[in-house]
């Protein structure tokens, strides 16, 4: 009867451990005490899709197919023509910037790739890689692409 309540008692304190409340002195979990100041982190998840080009631009539908934090991807759609437009905030992923080293290619200033044939990337601001992607477009239409973001807008 007294290892049966021991182990009760055991249990109890177990299961009371595991559900305590994080203190504002612990770091959240994957994050490092002394994390990055806030104007260093990457922007929250939806807060890029103002800088795509609109829906309904060159006649094409666009639809949101992924929001995470430092990364959004939109599909853009007309009829067969198909366009992957991406936004990365190197401050979430700064390997996105590796590319842009080798390479002496801009479009209006800015640092530009030509990547596997059927995709772009564009560096803007040292922080923001742009894609275009698409089976359907040639390279000179995926760069017309990238005058269609709010690059003004970006921070």
């Amino acid at each position: 009867m007294v290892l049966a309540r021991v182990l009760l008692l055991l249990c109890l304190l177990a299961v009371a451990g595991c559900c305590r409340k994080k203190s504002e002195a612990e770091p959240a979990r994957g994050e490092a005490a002394g994390a990055a100041p806030e104007e260093e982190k990457a922007l929250p998840p939806g807060a890029v899709s103002r800088f795509f080009p609109a829906d309904g631009t060159g006649g094409f539908k666009r639809a949101v197919a992924v929001e995470v934090k430092g990364y959004t991807e939109m599909q853009f759609v007309r009829g067969k023509d198909k366009l992957t437009l991406t936004i990365t905030d190197t401050r979430e992923d700064p390997s996105a910037k590796a590319k842009f080293k080798s390479q002496a290619a801009q479009v209006d200033g800015y640092p530009y790739a030509n990547l596997a044939g059927i995709k772009s990337a564009l560096l803007v601001k040292d922080r923001f890689q742009l894609t275009v992607q698409s089976t359907s477009v040639n390279e000179e239409e995926r760069k017309s692409w990238f005058r269609r973001f709010d690059i003004a807008s970006m921070p």
